[in-house]
């Protein structure tokens, strides 16, 4: 596969099919976080074509774009041996390792990556020359998508690692994978925007080489969180699927259309923090 900055968003789409299609054409784990990103990225543009989801349909699809070409730069510069950021990294790393992590792992390292990191890059690219602030209801509309869609994958990864599902049933509690993907794209993704956003021109490679670094930290802890937590991902792992055409068919077909789009979801709840 070569590599060509997508334009808009159905090309967006268009590559990130390619690279889950190459994902099981080679039974790689490098499909499963796209598998459902591809997802977020459909419901985007149907926000968009909707015309009442976004205040600002063009800049989101800017704003998508942007966005998507950062994940998908960091896949080909890894596939090229060129090393990507160091949170981007740790997701490939983790890919690489999947005989030893669970199907969860794999999709919050690259939610990590993504959110932690690219979004806030993205949003302050986007909107250079411009307020921020006048993006942040739309880029928080895109954090409820992604919330939405990661609490409605959450039967499809019970089904695929029913030790999973035991623990989220009787241990952790079945909001736990909402709650974390809320805490990373509300607090940090919107914080970090505004940061870059207020940060001269000159000086946005050293701030954003600084985020990667603490985002990176985060997703080595996602991929191995401690002794007693990796025995417990040990025991969930034995029962897991192992199919890995299979899972990443399942996440990416199963993943549903019943997300609530923003002006349907309570803002006072979502809202990002000033």
């Amino acid at each position: 596969m070569e590599y060509t900055p997508a334009k808009n968003i159905d090309e967006v789409i268009a590559q990130l099919d390619e690279v889950i299609q190459w994902s099981i054409d080679n039974k790689s784990p490098y499909g499963i976080f796209p598998a459902l990103y591809v997802v977020v990225t459909e419901k985007v543009k149907e926000g968009i074509a909707r015309g009442d989801v976004f205040q600002d349909g063009p800049c989101m699809e800017i704003l998508d774009v942007t966005f998507a070409n950062r994940f998908l730069e960091a896949f080909h510069q890894h596939r090229t041996q060129v090393k990507p950021s160091l949170s981007w990294q740790q997701c490939f790393e983790a890919c690489d390792q999947f005989p030893t992590h669970l199907v969860l792992q794999e999709l919050l390292v690259g939610m990590n990556a993504h959110i932690n990191l690219d979004l806030g890059v993205a949003a302050a690219t986007t909107m250079i020359g411009h307020e921020v602030k006048a993006l942040q209801k739309d880029f928080m509309s895109i954090n409820i998508i992604l919330n939405a869609l990661v609490d409605d994958i959450k039967d499809d990864l019970i089904h695929l690692s029913p030790r999973f599902g035991w623990i989220l049933r009787h241990l952790v509690g079945e909001d736990a994978v909402l709650e974390f993907s809320i805490k990373i794209a509300r607090n940090e993704a919107w914080a970090f925007c505004k940061r870059l956003a207020g940060t001269a021109g000159p000086q946005w490679p050293t701030a954003i080489a600084t985020k990667d670094e603490k985002t990176a930290k985060l997703g080595k802890l996602v991929r191995s969180p401690g002794f007693i937590a990796n025995l417990i991902i040990w025991w969930v792992k034995r029962k897991e699927s192992k199919d890995i055409p299979h899972i990443i068919n399942d996440l990416r077909k199963n993943a549903t259309a019943k997300v609530k789009f923003p002006n349907q979801v309570e803002a006072k709840y979502f809202g990002a923090e000033e």
